[in-house]
């Protein structure tokens, strides 16, 4: 891979090399040669020329799933336990995963594939000149072709734990293996990340990792997460550091943790580890769409792109940061607590990370009238300008707070989001983890009995960023 000064070109290439190809959209062009020992050399030599990497060869690791159901008496496990939970923040929808892997079995999850609207399949012309012809379902760089088709199955795998996590998402299958080859290149790994960024990804699953740095595959991460990319990868399976590319502090490092909840016997780790997922014995699609049982970080990273995934449906202004924060928020602490070593933050959980994605009103679950109520929030991040509103229920009668701080009966006076309390400290990103006090409320007035609060944020737009927040709280005597 060469990389060229902006917007430059080079007309005559010298005569050892034998193929030159660039990558749509950037200044790196992929570059064969004949063996000529003096080649590279003069390759670097060209005035034009910033930098040069030789491609070198990555293993699709842990490839290989068994029966889900064996004679042995082992049954898979689902992915992440109590997915179905991750429904009160969101499914997927709207949101598109690239998959960067074997391919997925079209035949199986054809439906679920994020089609380029731009072409028109098998007619043999780039109709969207983006590159890549009849590019309509994705793109398959081992073999240079459109048929992203899965022969070896992980990327079936890999695509089907997604969508158990996020049911609606929607896949770009990325091939970057040859037929039936477990090895693939940098190269096509670098290329396949340019092209999910040119597709309109907001996730990049990499379900593959390398021993050795890689300038064009950290380049082009670097690129999508300056896109606004969510990268997410797999730790490595070699029970040592953590591997590139889930090294990289941009990039959502994941490991695996066993049906103990502990960390997985093989799992990488080290100071670049953020998360672990579930990666022994999970359940999984193969291409025939029979249930295998696989095992690696290949298919924790998978829950955590999924996680993700519904994150981004349920507030689609969430950066990376935002997300990573709301995600590491949502887990079983581990080991030591707090971040650690071996695990991370800790285990995903669904009722943490529903928890952690919640605003919450910090109110005691009964109190002495009389006393002092303060109103005491937690907001989880938005990144946007955040409308709150406060309402409660007594006595089966809703009240709102506006931006005055009178309560609204409202049967009497309809509310919306744009008349509750709004400010620039509700950017929550910076309220994350913080507590904010809105109001102290003297009791001494208010009638004995259950009270039922409510926390809602919104967009400027009126949409619900967030699930409603309640909290049961009892006036007494």
């Amino acid at each position: 891979m060469v990389w060229l000064e902006k917007d430059k070109k080079i007309d005559v290439w010298p005569e050892c090399v034998t193929l030159v190809r660039n990558i749509p959209g950037t200044d790196i062009y992929r570059v064969k040669f004949k063996s000529a020992s003096d080649c590279l050399n003069k390759i670097r030599q060209l005035k034009k020329v910033v930098f040069v990497e030789e491609t070198k060869s990555l293993v699709i690791p842990d490839f290989v799933g068994v029966a889900g159901n064996r004679g042995d008496g082992k049954t898979c496990i689902a992915g992440l336990k109590n997915s179905d939970l991750l429904e009160k923040l969101g499914t997927g929808k709207n949101i598109v995963v690239a998959v960067i892997d074997t391919g997925i079995s079209l035949s199986l999850y054809g439906s679920f594939v994020k089609k380029n609207s731009g072409e028109i399949p098998g007619d043999g012309i780039d109709n969207d000149s983006n590159g890549y012809i009849d590019d309509y379902y994705g793109w398959d760089f081992g073999d240079m072709d459109s048929d992203p088709s899965d022969m070896l199955g992980h990327g079936t795998e890999v695509a089907s734990i997604i969508l158990s996590t996020a049911p609606d998402v929607k896949i770009i299958p990325i091939k970057v293996d040859s037929g039936m080859d477990m090895s693939f290149s940098t190269g096509d790994a670098t290329e396949a990340i340019y092209y999910a960024i040119a597709r309109g990804a907001d996730i990049i699953n990499l379900s593959f990792s390398a021993d050795d740095f890689s300038y064009a595959i950290y380049s082009a991460i670097i690129a999508a997460v300056n896109s606004g990319c969510i990268v997410v990868a797999a730790a490595g399976n070699d029970g040592s550091d953590v591997n590139f590319p889930a090294s990289m502090s941009q990039v959502i490092s994941v490991g695996s943790y066993d049906a103990f909840g502990l960390p997985s016997w093989f799992s990488s780790y080290g100071k670049n580890l953020d998360i672990l997922g579930p990666g022994e014995n999970v359940c999984a699609k193969g291409i025939d769409g029979s249930t295998t049982m696989v095992s690696g970080t290949s298919f924790s990273t998978p829950v955590i792109s999924g996680a993700a995934a519904v994150l981004l449906s349920m507030n689609p202004h969430l950066k990376l940061e935002s997300v990573k924060k709301i995600l590491f928020k949502g887990v079983k602490d581990i080991l030591d607590p707090g971040w650690d070593m071996a695990s991370g933050y800790g285990d995903i959980n669904a009722d943490a990370l529903v928890t952690a994605a919640t605003p919450h009103i910090n109110l005691p679950d009964k109190i002495l009238r009389g006393n002092q109520l303060n109103l005491d929030l937690t907001l989880p991040p938005t990144e946007s300008l955040a409308y709150v509103l406060l309402a409660l229920k007594f006595e089966n009668i809703p009240w709102w707070l506006d931006s005055t701080g009178l309560w609204n009966r409202a049967d009497k006076q309809d509310y919306a989001p744009f008349m509750t309390i709004q400010s620039d400290d509700f950017i929550t990103i910076y309220l994350y983890g913080q507590n904010s006090i809105y109001d102290a409320i003297d009791t001494s007035l208010l009638p004995l009995g259950n009270y039922l609060w409510a926390i809602a944020i919104f967009d400027k737009n009126g949409n619900k960023l967030a699930p409603i927040g309640l909290k049961e709280l009892y006036l007494y005597q």
